[in-house]
């Protein structure tokens, strides 16, 4: 067993209360485990989220989480200023590495989650010799969001680090091609003792449909509202909620306002974990209209309450439904077309069937042992 120190790009804070769960669901996995874990955290915080959170007081947010001890530094940053948010976060960084190993010892092996806190692990591997790894998620290399400052930056960190990991098979294969480096496919965990298989008595005539995610252009729910009205405006026994917080919120709610004349759709704020295991029991089907996901872990935690899926294609999704048995893939322009598809195959899908396959693929167990598997490698 090992000591690993998790750094992750985004975490749970004061000003970050719903933020990528699945960085801590790993934590928690590896500790589950046996090994000893620690998550540090130095995060650039907008500041239309200092405005909308009301907080001008950056400080420390240090706490022992389910065992695991946790220091999350938010600091503001600054727009189109990359460098000087990365000089931030890495003396930031520094800090909190140095508190840690006083207080809690010198892990193993640094695990970086996204390249941006990369030059915090190489610093740690110069000054300490800690090997480390890297998980990137970020579709910003799909979508070509990235300035070649950044291209530069992530470059070096996976030059830098033992072992590069994507988390899904086209997501490798396209970071492979782009930046020329060597990845591995280790899927995100998800927690399938949480999500879990609800027996239910369902409705023959009532088919609600689900979308969770962040509101913005490429999560696409202003298309989806548009596809689901265009095939079942006015079939009361058709539902769809929408559950997320973001840019378009204010346009998807204009649309559906405008269009919606039966009450069909429901727009949520965004969820708690609790909450999305009820929406998800709650449904027939989880809706992914995103142009791009190197993942998708909605998908998982949906797969695993027995709950099947319609997504658009793209590396993540393609990469988890493998075959008809999950779900429907489709291109963009036959979202439409696969709701209806849905509808008319749901007797098809067995709950059983699809909780198995992620407990067999994704489980904390099975990803676990991949990671330490890894980690025992770059160690030796």
């Amino acid at each position: 067993m090992k000591h690993i120190l998790i750094l992750p790009s985004s975490y749970t804070s004061a000003y970050n209360l719903i933020s990528a769960p699945f960085f801590r669901d790993q934590a928690l996995a590896l500790k589950k485990q046996g090994n000893k874990v620690g998550v540090l955290c130095s995060l650039p915080i907008s500041m239309k989220k200092v405005f909308y959170h009301s907080k001008f007081f950056f400080e420390k947010e240090k706490y022992i989480d389910d065992g695991i001890p946790t220091s999350v530094f938010p600091f503001p940053s600054i727009p189109k200023s990359f460098r000087l948010n990365s000089f931030v976060r890495l003396s930031i960084g520094k800090y909190l590495l140095k508190k840690y190993i006083e207080e809690v010892g010198m892990p193993d092996v640094i695990h970086v989650h996204n390249f941006y806190s990369g030059d915090i692990a190489i610093w740690a591997k110069e000054k300490y010799n800690i090997p480390f790894v890297v998980t990137e998620h970020s579709s910003a290399f799909i979508d070509n969001q990235l300035s070649k400052n950044q291209l530069r930056f992530a470059k070096n960190v996976f030059e830098k680090s033992d072992m590069n990991i994507s988390v899904s098979i086209g997501f490798t294969e396209l970071l492979i091609k782009k930046m020329g480096i060597q990845f591995v496919t280790i899927p995100n965990v998800v927690d399938v003792d949480f999500f879990n298989l609800l027996e239910k008595q369902e409705s023959n005539s009532q088919f609600n449909f689900l979308n969770i995610g962040h509101l913005n252009a490429n999560k696409n729910q202003i298309y989806l509202v548009k596809s689901f009205l265009a095939n079942f405006k006015g079939d009361l026994s058709r539902k769809l909620t929408v559950a997320g917080y973001g840019p378009q919120k204010g346009k998807i709610q204009d649309y559906i306002k405008k269009n919606d004349s039966h009450n069909q759709v429901n727009l949520l704020k965004a969820p708690s974990r609790k909450k999305v295991r009820q929406l998800i029991h709650q449904s027939n089907c989880l809706v992914v209209s995103s142009f791009i996901e190197t993942f998708s872990v909605v998908i998982i935690e949906s797969l695993s309450c027995g709950v099947p899926v319609v997504s658009v294609k793209s590396s993540g999704p393609s990469s988890i439904i493998t075959n008809d048995d999950y779900g429907i893939l489709c291109d963009i322009d036959q979202l439409g077309d696969s709701l209806k598809e849905m509808v008319f195959r749901k007797d098809s899908f067995q709950k059983e069937k699809l909780r198995n396959y992620v407990m067999n693929t994704y489980s904390e167990k099975v990803i676990s042992e991949s990671l330490q598997s890894i980690y025992t490698s770059v160690c030796n």
